[in-house]
């Protein structure tokens, strides 16, 4: 009897080990599995690197004109982030079918574009290119442009196109298909390179009031005044005009300083002189104009 009695003891402890042995082997065999699916899922897996912030700038509506032998880029900057758009400046070059560049410009806010572009607006610009052996800039327009460049976001290059520079590092590119017939068609093509800033701040509140519009012999007047809708003391400012086509495409922009102090709810005359010889413009080309005024910095 007691034969039997140890018999069946160390059968039980047999039985009993080899269910811990099998309880520790399930439990691997699970563990392994569970690892293996979350290295599959990815949770385990080294996060891959966040992707560069998108461009919130939009260039658009781009024209390639020639206005008196002179030629003209003119466009839309676009801001369709949710942060403005601060000092923004645009270089622009023209090629030849070799892709050498015969002409080059630039635009910036001392040539009417906005210095703020809020978000969900737009601000209107024309670029004027010279041949590049021709160029000359004023010291200011130099002092404004290496400023800017300097403080260009940190998703543009901020070097300066060069001669011997591939063309596809640019943000837009246009044909002359684009360009009117008259157009002289040794440019091939052209690019604009933006350079630009994202901030939090905020369009100072500058109104153009009570305007109208001359139309002269021999140049054509925009006239009104410049309300300051804000709470500081304006001591110089700039009114633009952008004329625009019936389909949206600008066809100038065109601007005036106005270098005197404007006090809240104050307003300053202006007038802004468009020379027919510089721009011979058609009037019954300009369906509507848009006029804006902002603070010198």
């Amino acid at each position: 009897m007691n034969c039997v009695i140890s018999f069946l003891i160390q059968k039980s402890q047999g039985i009993q080990n080899k269910l811990k042995y099998r309880s520790k082997h399930v439990i691997t065999i699970l563990f392994t599995i569970l690892t293996c699916s979350l290295v599959v899922s990815g949770c385990l897996r080294e996060e891959a690197p966040l992707s560069p912030a998108p461009d919130i700038l939009t260039i658009k509506g781009l024209s390639l004109q020639l206005l008196n032998k002179t030629t003209y880029i003119t466009g839309i900057a676009e801001n369709v982030g949710n942060k403005s758009i601060i000092d923004l400046y645009l270089e622009a070059v023209g090629y030849n079918e070799n892709s050498t560049i015969l002409k080059r410009g630039y635009a910036s806010p001392i040539s009417g574009i906005k210095p703020i572009i809020a978000p969900g607006d737009e601000s209107p610009f024309m670029i004027r290119l010279s041949d590049v052996t021709n160029m000359s800039m004023n010291n200011s327009e130099k002092t404004s442009i290496t400023a800017i460049t300097l403080n260009a976001t940190k998703n543009l290059r901020t070097d300066t196109l060069n001669q011997n520079e591939t063309p596809n590092i640019t943000q837009t590119v246009a044909t002359r298909s684009s360009a009117p017939s008259y157009y002289n068609r040794s440019i091939a093509s052209y690019k604009i390179k933006p350079h630009y800033t994202e901030s939090a701040e905020k369009p100072y509140s500058l109104i153009v009031i009570n305007n109208k519009t001359i139309d002269g012999n021999q140049k054509r007047i925009v006239a009104g005044e410049i309300y300051n809708n804000g709470t500081k003391v304006i001591n110089s400012s700039i009114v633009a005009v952008a004329l625009y086509k019936r389909d949206g495409t600008v066809l100038g922009v065109f601007l005036n300083y106005v270098n005197v102090q404007i006090p809240p709810a104050k307003t300053s005359a202006f007038q802004i002189e468009i020379q027919k010889n510089d721009f011979p413009i058609n009037t019954k080309e300009i369906a509507f104009i848009e006029l804006y005024a902002y603070k010198v910095k």
